[in-house]
């Protein structure tokens, strides 16, 4: 087998430490908060602390840690996440139903990002110290400084309140996304387009770089052929990195836009005490960031051939 090859299915394999351990955190965090979901479930009935107690029996809430967390193990491993507390619907069907919707959020953000962060890095890299290369670099940082929330609330003021071209709230078709999508990619593109600039210039100083001029090659070949696959490596990186952001970005922006995404279902959810839900969506959340990493770990073979995995 060859180096690459392993190294792949090492990393395929650490999936499941990592899926573990991100299950284990978010199950101790819930069960470290004050009150419990038997509480949660009668708040609202003003049931007595006897029936309260009864229902914890039930639940198996008054068991010690251990065994709560053995029992949450079990089930997880049959694929059962528990039931809502509030809806008392199957988590996995709260989370499927919500996942295609935040999904369609990231990913059309990452469509935006990562082309125009990457063409802008490389603009400044090309024309360094001009005018253009400080323009895009004030802009990048604008981008990334930059509150999500502050900037979707002006998102809406400008394109949905003032010009009307879209509307601020919902899911649907590409109308809806446009804005909440926009500006989940703003600040990515800052990240990504600094990141592509470093990286350029770093690989413009290399000898091979020297050699395709001197042996006459066009400007375009120079960059384009030689130059940007090599910067590209550093900038999938970011991008594996990015989506982190963006999937736990997404619960901010969901929320002010009334995306019914599993970022709203997690704040929610948060308010609401239910603590099933919230432990499923911590683990698909950690769920996706991993798997994607573990894709640009794939891609890095394409981009670059010369990375040793051995």
């Amino acid at each position: 087998m060859t180096g690459k090859g392993s190294y792949l299915i090492k990393r395929v394999l650490m999936v499941v430490p990592v899926v573990f351990g991100v299950a284990t955190i978010a199950f101790a965090l819930m069960y470290l908060l004050p009150g419990d979901p038997a509480s949660a479930m009668l708040a609202r009935s003003g049931a007595s602390a006897e029936q309260i107690a009864e229902l914890r029996a039930d639940m198996g809430l008054d068991s010690p840690f251990f065994i709560q967390y053995f029992h949450y193990i079990g089930n997880l491993l049959q694929g059962d996440l528990g039931r809502s507390i509030v809806s008392q619907e199957p988590v996995s069907t709260l989370l499927w139903s919500r996942l295609p919707t935040t999904l369609e959020l990231v990913f059309a953000a990452l469509l935006i990002a990562v082309p125009v962060g990457a063409w802008l890095g490389v603009v400044a890299a090309v024309n360094k110290d001009s005018w253009v290369d400080r323009a895009i670099i004030v802009l990048s940082s604008i981008g990334v400084s930059m509150p999500s929330f502050w900037l979707a609330l002006m998102f809406i003021l400008l394109f949905s309140v003032w010009l009307g071209w879209f509307p601020a709230f919902g899911a649907g078709g590409l109308g809806h996304l446009v804005l909440p999508a926009g500006v989940m990619a703003l600040g990515a593109v800052g990240t990504i387009a600094r990141t592509a600039r470093t990286s350029m210039l770093d690989v413009l100083k290399q000898d091979y770089i020297r050699t395709a001029w001197a042996k006459g090659l066009t400007r375009r070949a120079v960059l384009y052929k030689h130059a940007l696959r090599n910067a590209l490596v550093p900038v999938i990186t970011i991008v594996g990195l990015q989506f982190g952001w963006l999937v736990s970005g997404s619960v901010i922006i969901e929320a002010v836009f009334s995306r019914p995404g599993i970022g709203q279902l997690l704040l929610s959810s948060i308010i609401e005490r239910d603590f099933p839900v919230v432990q499923g969506a911590i683990l698909i959340s950690a769920l996706m960031y991993v798997l994607l990493n573990l894709l640009v770990d794939i891609i890095y073979a394409a981009v670059d051939p010369q990375i040793s995995y051995e």
